[in-house]
């Protein structure tokens, strides 16, 4: 998870000096200082504008923009539960700023511009205890809310032009407000810091300077720097126990001054204009956030800063691993290319190329280089070790590159442009050479997936269009047409089929073959879909028991793929108990197989089959093989009419058993399967087919038939799993056959721009257009 930097003030230091707590979008961050592990609190709807701690540390306070009409909520978090504690809804459109009180008693709220009001709740009852307009209609809108640091009675509220000390009424239910009086001083005040002591409070204002004020009358007291101030603005304001003053200012500088004069004591410039200041304990060491995405960490004593995290600042757009290593990735956003420790999520290296944006990335399968696509129409090649810049292919595209991939053999890239054509460059030792410009797409081509042999690539493009290119002959070998900007496109591991999604909302399976439809999925309920990624390998689980199993089967003709009849099977399957090593059951199984024609659906054929199946099963408690199957069978396929033999079908069957239980999932045994199909024709005997096969298997118990789990087997196309991101802001895993959704991941505020499964299957790596990129558990990791 990342921090982003863009709430002023959302980097808070707990006060158990062991976390610190940051919003990234919708989701709250509390994050382990010792650690690194991130602890996460889902519950709003929208982005996170304000957040805040109280002071002992028992709840957390966060606010959220929502659209306009509607109400934004405030939640309360109980820290210690990691729960929602309230969720108190009353302010229209924003919530702006938020405050508890000294005694975490009340929680004061103010809304945005659009609302206007300032509410006092009850943070006990969880409901408003009053509320009133934050300002003077004659004066602009409140910007920020501070509690005293002694009195839960009294508040101070500041913004353009106004600056109010409120003090609650609570027998009457009312709050009222009491203006400070700042002369001829007319202030955009952005920040507010209350020392411990109440005397004074002290105010930071876009025009750069500091206001200090007195808590008790009510009257400006000083006002600085007079001459040197602080380049865009105070942003972050914090006192410390030395009466200093920290001082955060828009230009990235993070001063330390004398709170009397505002003379700077020290000064050291950081990257990005600093948002957040916050303090761990005393103040002996202090967190400084910056709209950059950084973090740094301050020691008191020698006022040094150490980066402790940092992140991409605006849109990832793309993200990529190494061929065959899951240990780092590469993203890349505006300005440059980071690259990342997978476990730990450190920054191990940063390319920087200024006012550019990099569409898309990888790795040479040789892991040798990083190529990268630019909105400035170049192709940029660098070490991964150094970030050296090694190649640059100038005016690749006109109109921007938008999408490119690398062979096998890492000597050739293939980049997609704005303008819509396919180019492919051979990389040389020093140079490259255009080898070839294919020109059939007539919009931007946004996704490029190249097969496992090099011989062929299929580019996904805005104009409706996937075409399978031919890498030999450089021409188009099929062409997938949708009413649909394509945005996404992969290749079964097989290869056989590609599966496509833009922005209907569908996920296309096609075959490569032919470029024929072969199911559509509803992908997504109300954005597009931008990124899909496909694992290579699945597990499932088998327990003891009586199977009952349906199964369905199409039947491809050898020459167009497409289907051509259906197979209907029930079977069952009786195994007979025992307790030894001898041979303790035999499956009889005895099926019947009617096959449909692919235009009418009545029956033209039946395929008969007998097999004897002999199980020997020894004694067993843990995961070594327990058993073995031994099958024989033969099958005839007769035609409708004559019922002579019009046909063989052989098959190759290989596997071995080891059974879990079904109550406790401990390893008792499981079952391995690997088996090829194929058609042969009755009179000669060579292949005119291929049978695909998918199917479920319901586990029930040997005694009572009640079901004790289920039976998954790696066939054809049953074990792989496919995940797709996009507008929807949801990370959707799904079973490649099937087309069942099996986990959604919710985390992102923006549109999720890519996704990336490692290739160990343990982690999946996303990146969105709020900036965050999102490593998640892969749930059927191997």
């Amino acid at each position: 998870k990342s921090f982003s930097g863009h709430v002023l003030s959302g980097l808070r230091a707990h006060p158990d000096r062991e976390h610190l707590i940051y919003p990234l979008g919708c989701t709250l961050i509390i994050k382990n200082l010792k650690s690194g592990k991130q602890g996460f609190l889902h519950g709003h709807t929208n982005n996170i504008s304000c957040l805040t701690v109280s002071k002992s540390g028992r709840y957390i306070a966060s606010g959220q923009v929502t659209f306009m009409g509607f109400k934004a909520d405030v939640i309360i978090w109980d820290y210690a539960k990691k729960e929602i504690y309230a969720r108190l809804t009353l302010h229209k459109a924003k919530v702006e700023a938020l405050a508890f009180s000294p005694n975490d008693k009340y929680l004061v709220t103010l809304g945005g511009q659009d609302d206007g009001s300032i509410v006092v709740w009850d943070v006990e009852k969880k409901e408003a205890i009053c509320g009133s307009p934050a300002s003077a209609h004659s004066a602009g809108h409140c910007q920020s809310v501070d509690y005293s640091s002694h009195s839960d009675n009294i508040f101070i509220s500041a913004g353009s032009g106004t600056l109010r000390v409120w003090e609650l009424d609570l027998p009457n239910r009312k709050i009222r407000p009491t203006e400070c009086q700042t002369g001829q001083l007319k202030r955009v005040i952005k920040c507010i810091e209350i020392p411990e002591d109440d005397s004074f409070f002290y105010c930071g204002t876009t025009s750069g300077d500091i206001l200090k004020v007195n808590l008790k009358s009510r009257l400006l007291n000083s006002c600085g720097p007079v001459k040197q101030k602080f380049s865009k603005g105070v942003n972050a304001l914090k006192m410390l126990k030395t009466g200093d003053l920290l001082v955060g200012s828009g230009d990235g500088a993070f001063s330390l001054c004398s709170s009397n004069n505002f003379k700077i004591l020290k000064r050291v410039e950081l990257e990005g204009g600093v948002s957040s200041v916050t303090l761990r304990g005393e103040g002996q060491q202090v967190f400084v956030g910056t709209d950059a995405a950084q973090i740094y960490s301050f020691g008191y004593t020698d006022f040094k800063p150490e980066l402790i995290s940092t992140s991409h600042s605006s849109a990832v757009w793309d993200a990529a691993f190494p061929h065959g290593s899951s240990e780092l990735f590469a993203t890349c956003s505006q300005d440059d290319i980071r690259v990342w420790h997978t476990d730990t999520c450190k920054e191990l290296l940063r390319i920087k190329v200024p006012n550019m944006t990099c569409n898309a990335l990888g790795f040479t399968r040789d892991s040798h280089s990083i190529y990268s696509a630019w909105n400035d129409g170049k192709i940029r090649v660098f070490t991964p070790e150094t970030g050296r810049l090694k190649l640059i292919i100038h005016n690749a595209h006109s109109m921007g590159v938008t999408a490119i991939g690398s062979t096998g053999d890492s000597k050739r890239l293939i980049s997609g442009g704005g303008e819509g054509q396919v180019r492919v460059w051979e990389i040389l030792q020093d140079s490259y050479r255009l080898v070839a410009s294919m020109k059939e797409h007539k919009a931007s081509v946004n996704a490029i997936q190249i097969k496992g042999n090099d011989q062929e690539c299929v580019t996904a493009s805005s104009d409706g269009a996937c075409i399978i290119w031919d890498l030999l002959r450089f021409v188009r070998n099929q062409m997938v047409l949708a009413n649909t900007l394509f945005r996404t496109v992969c290749y079964h591991p097989e290869e056989y089929q590609i599966i496509t999604s833009g922005t209907d909302r569908k996920i296309g399976y096609w075959e490569v073959y032919d470029g024929s439809a072969i199911r559509e999925l509803e992908g997504s309920l109300t954005g597009a879909i931008n990124g899909m990624d496909i694992s290579q390998e699945g597990g499932h689980f088998v327990s003891v028991g009586r199977v009952g199993l349906q199964w369905v089967v199409w039947v491809s003709s050898g020459m167009c793929g497409s289907p051509v009849g259906r197979v209907g099977v029930q079977w069952d399957v009786w195994v007979s108990s025992g307790t030894c090593g001898s041979p303790v059951g035999r499956v009889g199984l005895q099926w019947v197989v009617w096959v449909y024609s692919g235009t009418c659906g009545s029956p033209v054929g039946r395929v008969s089959v007998q097999w004897d199946v002999w199980v020997w099963v020894s004694s067993g408690s843990c995961g070594s093989p327990v058993g073995r199957v031994g099958v024989q069978w033969d099958v005839w396929v007769s035609s409708g009419s004559c019922e002579c033999p019009v046909g063989r079908v052989g098959v190759g069957l290989q596997w071995e058993v080891w059974v879990y239980s079904g109550t406790c999932g401990c390893p008792v045994g499981g079952v391995g399967v690997q088996w090829d199909v194929w058609v042969s024709s009755g009179t000669c005997g060579s292949p005119v087919g291929r049978v695909g096969v998918q199917w479920e298997v319901w586990v029930s118990s040997g005694r009572c038939g009640c079901p004790v789990g289920r039976v998954g087997v790696q066939c054809f196309l049953c074990s792989l799993f496919s995940l797709s991101g996009g507008d929807e802001k949801l990370i959707k895993v799904w079973h490649y056959s099937d087309g069942d959704v099996t986990h959604v991941g919710v985390g992102h505020s923006g549109s999720i721009s890519s996704v990336r499964i490692c290739p160990n299957n343990r982690i999946i790596i996303s990146t969105s257009t709020d900036g965050a990129v999102l490593r998640w558990r892969y749930p059927h990791a191997s």
